[in-house]
């Protein structure tokens, strides 16, 4: 891995910094201590209650990386998880979007069919989406969107890899 770059937190120049992995510090009081992150179990995203001059800020990892490092130029309002794993905080998995495209761009993915292939590329399988695969795998549907984005190299013994041609 490179080397870790550290810039300002929007709104919080001079108190806190993110990294491109996501990991926010504090520069209060002139220590740089890493904050330990909340995980929100309804939504699923990772967050952060920072202090500022004007009181404490609810933040989500997500848009803090975001706003660090992704230019925006078009003023677009969501900040999207390329891989669909709203904890995995890297810039390189993070794009700024509009709102539609964030609500359709999961649910089109999860009903586009996934091939298995064994480990020595014999396919053994198509399922019908994201869902199906990780009920038939016995694994969970973010194992399965890791695997056909290249993530992982296998899941529940299987080389996933989403069918040519699409839906």
């Amino acid at each position: 891995m490179g080397t870790t770059v550290w810039k300002p937190v929007k709104g919080f120049e001079g108190m806190y910094e993110v990294n491109q992995v996501g990991t926010v510090r504090s520069r209060k009081t002139g220590h740089c201590r890493p904050l330990k992150t909340k995980h929100n179990n309804l939504t699923g995203y990772d967050f952060l209650i920072l202090f500022g001059n004007s009181g404490a800020k609810t933040k989500t990892i997500h848009r803090i990386v975001a706003e660090a490092f992704l230019p925006n130029p078009d003023g677009l309002p969501c900040v999207n998880h390329k891989n669909e794993v709203k904890t995995d905080n890297r810039v390189e998995n993070l794009e700024w979007c509009t709102i539609a495209y964030n609500n359709s761009y999961s649910s089109y993915k999860r009903r586009k069919k996934i091939a298995a292939f064994t480990p020595d590329g014999v396919k053994v399988a198509t399922f019908e989406s994201v869902d199906f695969a990780a009920m038939f795998l016995g694994v969970c549907k973010a194992s399965v969107s890791q695997a056909v984005n290249g993530r992982c190299s296998s899941c529940g013994g299987f080389i996933l890899k989403f069918e040519e041609g699409g839906n």
